[in-house]
């Protein structure tokens, strides 16, 4: 009977508590019904989360996650830092930059300034130094010009072929000058004169070879250039084609004046001996381009 009581008691016990665990349970739910999001358990840990990616955590971001965004962000924000930092600093480099360009133009427009004085000067002393003899040899070099060949006898009268004469055929007149302006022809040196349209045409040339082969044309004409070679040596791989050299007082005269056509150009005296040296070779070629003229003819 004694072992019957107990029996029963233990049962009403567990009867109790399982009545308490199930008011317990419904207290429970209640209150998630009226705050569905209140955590019925106690915060955990960080710590005790476990680092494996396939263990539900509960929606809990693992601590390696974590610290890995944590590193990220960082690294993130010190590159935004250092980028502004830099756009900064080409910001003020630009600024810098901008202002020396300005600096640079208006030094250019200060230097055009005094270039366009310095020309208007310069022309000013060459009018007034050739005012003597006719316009001034810078002012024929810029002006237009359209020309043939003058064409003149390469002969002069009471002269032999490659003696030099006087340069004033006529002493009872005075001396002739330079670059003198007479009856629409241009002095060029030795009594020699070209027509001032043609003289405007080889000076107004921007190049040493055209200068050289058009005042060539004008001194001794195509005709005469064809028969003559410029020293009168025979060629070493033809020795039939001997021809008598160029006149040469003209020849002289074409290097004078070349030489000045160079000053106007050249200002360097070592480029302009060394371009001086080529009359030879262009006077040869453009011989050489007559016979291959008259050839196709």
């Amino acid at each position: 009977m004694l072992y019957s009581l107990q029996k029963t008691l233990k049962t009403i016990e567990a009867s109790e508590k399982r009545k308490s665990l199930l008011k317990i349970l419904e207290e429970r739910k209640a209150r998630k019904r009226e705050a569905p999001l209140f955590e019925t358990d106690p915060p955990k840990k960080r710590e005790e989360f476990s680092d494996s990616e396939d263990e539900d955590d509960g929606g809990v971001v693992p601590q390696k996650t974590y610290e890995d965004l944590q590193r990220k962000y960082r690294y993130i924000k010190k590159q935004k830092q250092d980028l502004q930092e830099e756009l900064e600093e080409f910001k003020h480099k630009l600024a810098e930059l901008e202002k020396k360009k300005e600096d640079l133009v208006a030094e250019l427009a200060t230097y055009k300034s005094l270039n366009i004085t310095l020309q208007q000067n310069l022309n000013e002393v060459l009018q007034r130094a050739f005012s003597k003899t006719g316009p001034s040899l810078l002012n024929r070099l810029s002006a237009p010009f359209e020309s043939t060949p003058d064409g003149r006898s390469d002969e002069l009268p009471n002269s032999s072929e490659g003696n030099n004469p006087p340069l004033n055929k006529n002493t009872s007149e005075s001396p002739l000058s330079l670059y003198e302006i007479k009856d629409g022809k241009i002095h060029v040196g030795d009594n020699i004169w070209i027509r001032e349209e043609v003289w405007r045409k080889i000076t107004s040339t921007t190049k040493d070879s055209l200068f050289v082969k058009e005042m060539a044309v004008a001194l001794w004409g195509t005709a005469t250039l064809q028969r003559r070679s410029v020293s009168g040596k025979e060629c070493p791989t033809n020795r039939n084609s001997q021809k008598p050299p160029l006149t040469p007082y003209k020849l002289q005269v074409l290097r004078v004046c070349f030489s000045d056509w160079l000053k106007q150009k050249e200002p360097e005296r070592g480029e302009r001996e060394k371009r001086k040296k080529q009359v030879g070779y262009y006077i040869s070629q453009k011989i050489q381009d007559i016979i291959k003229k008259e050839r196709k003819n």
